[in-house]
């Protein structure tokens, strides 16, 4: 059994201390989307002038807020969480109070998902700004990005648990994330693909959360959304289980 309580003490513990350094953890976050939409979105328009029948800069917007998302989540439970469990032994002190793994486990990924959150909104915020997004249905897009949060906040914790030291995060990186931003159709449209390929990308959780944000984005209803979302939320709970068990297994060694 989960208690939301101590669920709540575990995501106030690493709120606190991020609150130590919060503004120097914004920058790469939000500067990175920023660069793809300036040397891509703008930069290439003069390539790429019209997908979709919208500006090549407009296109990608969506894709980018989620990226932000996914980027903090998978960084705060990957280098984050191994930290806490493995150097700095935080997970030891805090289950030795009535707190157990799960919760530890929740409390991080909650907390991860949090910080996708801010990040996806402060790159809406931008975005808007800048005149790139202004659908009314933008308003449910911290909803999407606290999924997204989740799902990938729960896949890192899952590599975490089978990690042994922060080299084996070089392969996560290398072989689940990055090739899910190259090929999750943020930067071009994937019904182009081969048969094959577009069944890869149909595999691919960002996939999902990509189309789900293009539909908040251009206020458009789409028949795989629905979908997209019971798999995405599938998924998470896939993935949350398979990381608690993974993460008390470490614990009891």
């Amino acid at each position: 059994m989960i208690d939301v309580r101590f669920v709540g003490r575990v995501w106030r513990r690493n709120a606190l201390v991020w609150s130590k350094y919060w503004m120097s953890s914004f920058v790469g976050t939000i500067g990175e989307p920023l660069m793809y939409l300036f040397f891509l979105g703008y930069g290439m328009q003069q390539l790429v002038r019209d997908v979709g029948g919208m500006p090549y800069s407009v296109f990608i917007a969506p894709g980018l807020i989620l990226t932000a998302s996914m980027y903090d989540a998978t960084f705060e439970c990957t280098y984050g969480s191994y930290t806490r469990m493995a150097k700095q032994n935080t997970y030891r002190s805090i289950v030795s109070t009535p707190v157990n793994v799960a919760e530890v486990v929740a409390g991080d990924i909650l907390w991860a998902a949090t910080r996708g959150v801010l990040s996806a909104s402060l790159v809406t915020i931008l975005l808007v700004a800048l005149g790139l997004l202004h659908s009314s249905t933008l308003a449910a897009v911290p909803f999407l990005s606290l999924l997204c949060g989740v799902l990938f906040g729960s896949m890192a914790m899952v590599a975490t648990g089978l990690a042994r030291d922060y080299d084996f995060f070089t392969y996560f990186f290398t072989l689940a994330i990055s090739p899910m931003f190259l090929m999750s159709g943020i930067f071009f449209p994937l019904g182009g693909f081969s048969p094959w390929a577009v069944a890869f990308t149909e595999c691919l959780p960002l996939t999902w959360m990509v189309r789900l944000a293009r539909g908040l984005a251009y206020g458009k209803s789409d028949p795989t959304i629905a979908g997209d979302l019971v798999k995405s939320v599938v998924l998470s709970g896939v993935m949350f289980y398979s990381a608690v068990c993974l993460i008390r297994r470490r614990m009891i060694r």
